[in-house]
């Protein structure tokens, strides 16, 4: 029998964004190897930033960071930047 094995991540990685359905917030889901600082940085696609997040120490795991209000609709870049790089995700806010 040979069995699958998934390589565990060595930096944070962003594993799903969830925009509120009604309001033009959401929240999105980080997964962190081992505690680490980062920040949770939304920008438009010009890369002009719409809001800091999070900027704190996150244990290991995976967390659900809220997001606020953007504003208007478009598509955004959420990106959590730590020491050991940067990933990013896509958002759509509808309205």
């Amino acid at each position: 029998m040979v069995s699958t094995v998934t390589a565990f991540p060595q930096t944070a990685e962003i594993r799903g964004i969830h925009p509120h359905p009604i309001r033009e917030t959401g929240s999105v889901s980080v997964f962190f190897p081992r505690r680490m600082y980062a920040d949770i940085i939304p920008s438009d696609l010009l890369g002009r930033v719409v809001a800091r997040v999070a900027g704190a120490n996150f244990s290991a795991g995976l967390h659900d960071i809220a997001l606020p209000a953007i504003g208007t609709a478009g598509v955004y870049v959420v990106s959590c930047v730590t020491a050991d790089g940067v990933h990013s995700a896509l958002l759509e806010m509808l309205r």
